[in-house]
């Protein structure tokens, strides 16, 4: 388990890229196989993958 200052830094991280719009640093907190699903609307979306997940949201 990661020490909580080490967590923390992380998270903090993760949040900071995707609030500054960093999507190539938020990537690389993803995994590989990251899934995400909207359900509208317009329609209901699946999103596999980090590539696709950063595409759509970035």
């Amino acid at each position: 388990m990661m020490p909580k200052n080490e967590l923390e830094d992380k998270l903090l991280n993760f949040f900071q890229a995707e609030n500054n719009g960093d999507w190539k640093l938020y990537e690389t907190f993803l995994s590989p196989d990251v899934e995400w699903i909207s359900y509208g609307p317009p329609k209901r979306k699946v999103i596999i993958g980090k590539a696709e997940y950063v595409d759509d949201v970035g």
